[in-house]
């Protein structure tokens, strides 16, 4: 599977949401300013491309404010790891796959807890 941008792939999207309900989700709060965001795309892609039942999505967050599970994002890139209505993970992250693939491996082991459901919205649920 490929890394998913709103702007190019929203019927996807919504098609993954529909035949791959309990699919985890791994979106990526980045900005088209942020060097940082613009040197681990690449890297994250290659990470989609490995883990095709992951659904990767970058979110640009100029771009796509009503896709911010928090108006208050501070750090970037910052990751969401959602599964099944639930968030596992919302914090940023050094920009390192080795990251990205650890926190993936722990929620597949189900080591990890899911937060608070009411703190963060399902970003599923934002899409139109």
């Amino acid at each position: 599977m490929q890394l998913l941008y709103p702007e190019k792939h929203m019927t996807e999207l919504q098609q993954r949401l529909e035949q791959h309900p309990e699919a985890w989700w791994l979106i990526c709060f980045c900005a088209a300013w942020c060097r940082t965001c613009a040197g681990f795309e690449e890297v994250l892609e290659q990470f989609a491309s490995s883990h095709p039942e992951v659904v990767c999505v970058w979110v640009d967050i100029e771009e796509h404010e009503e896709l911010l599970l928090d108006d208050d994002l501070v750090d970037l890139p910052t990751f969401a790891l959602q599964k099944a209505g639930h968030t596992y993970f919302y914090a940023p992250l050094p920009p390192m796959i080795e990251h990205v693939q650890r926190l993936y491996q722990q929620a597949e082991k189900q080591l990890l807890p899911p937060l608070d459901d009411t703190t963060y919205p399902i970003f599923t649920q934002l899409l139109p």
